[in-house]
């Protein structure tokens, strides 16, 4: 019977996460000689070949693929290992990362941590919803807040979990008075707009959302900040979109309309096997993020 050794089938899965021997070798601190070796035994305990190499990159075949998800299996086992040794008074840090809108309530929840796990060092990393998945896949964080939206869903490994925090509506916000020529989104028809760029979760589900009331949006100015955005419209009279809890504090003569459908998730990203300050901020987040909601009638 064909056996396989561990350390050899984290070169394995390493190369299916980052697409190249050399990448593997990087994260392993190991050489690309080492790892081709390690690669090579695998192949021969499998009796079969486990990569595709090209030009472009190298490629797990379907049985490498196969063989990688049981050693992404292992190394949740020994991670479960390390986290069931861990302690309170023994944790050392967590590397957070979160999109802009969230830093607040981050903020508050770090805190409200600090009284669970006061060694705990948290480091919060301003991180791209595009980046987060792959961030904690690669070890980079441990874990991430992050936005995914119903319009624009994110591709995620298997190897991750996505808690869901909060369902957070979006508003239309516009400078008053607004336009009534008709009810619903198609009021704002024949505005201009500020609006995320069209690679963005936020700017993909406005634009599909306009699509089907059966218009679409002039878009201006484009900025992924929602302050930024809330200021160029109350300059230029455009409409624009704000999270409904989270969102910047907005002028006087702003005015917000909601739009069913039009909503944004956030979420925690973190591995499957969950270390138990994770956990903890997890929970602090869940309810601080509810106690905002309440407070704003969302």
């Amino acid at each position: 019977m064909a056996r396989f050794d561990a350390v050899k089938l984290q070169s394995l899965l390493e190369v299916d996460r980052r697409g190249s021997i050399s990448g593997a070798a990087r994260a392993l601190h190991l050489t690309p000689s080492a790892v081709s070796q390690h690669l090579s035994a695998l192949e021969a305990a499998a009796g079969a070949e486990l990569l595709q190499r090209s030009a472009t990159g190298t490629r797990l075949t379907p049985l490498g693929r196969t063989i990688a998800r049981h050693a992404a299996s292992i190394e949740g086992a020994l991670e479960a290992i390390v986290q069931d040794l861990a302690r309170p008074d023994t944790a050392s840090e967590l590397r957070i990362g979160f999109v802009p809108s969230v830093a607040a309530v981050l903020a508050r929840a770090i805190a409200d941590h600090s009284e669970t796990w006061p060694e705990c060092s948290v480091h919060g990393i301003e991180t791209a919803p595009e980046d987060a998945a792959r961030d904690v896949l690669l070890g980079d964080l441990d874990a991430a807040v992050t936005v995914e939206w119903p319009h624009h869903p994110s591709r995620r490994s298997p190897e991750l979990r996505a808690a869901l925090l909060l369902v957070e509506p979006l508003l239309i916000a516009h400078p008053s008075p607004a336009p009534r020529r008709s009810t619903g989104l198609r009021r704002f028809e024949r505005s201009t707009w500020v609006a995320a760029g069209v690679e963005t979760g936020c700017g993909t589900a406005l634009r599909i959302r306009c699509r089907e009331a059966g218009f679409e949006p002039d878009v201006r100015h484009q900025t992924n900040d929602f302050a930024a955005a809330v200021a160029l419209a109350a300059a230029t009279g455009s409409a624009t979109v704000v999270p409904s809890v989270l969102g910047p504090p907005l002028p006087d003569d702003i005015t917000t309309f909601a739009v069913p459908g039009l909503a944004r998730h956030l979420v925690l990203i973190s591995r499957h096997v969950v270390a138990p300050a994770v956990e903890t901020l997890e929970r602090n987040l869940t309810r601080r993020l509810t106690e905002l909601a309440t407070a704003t009638g969302r």
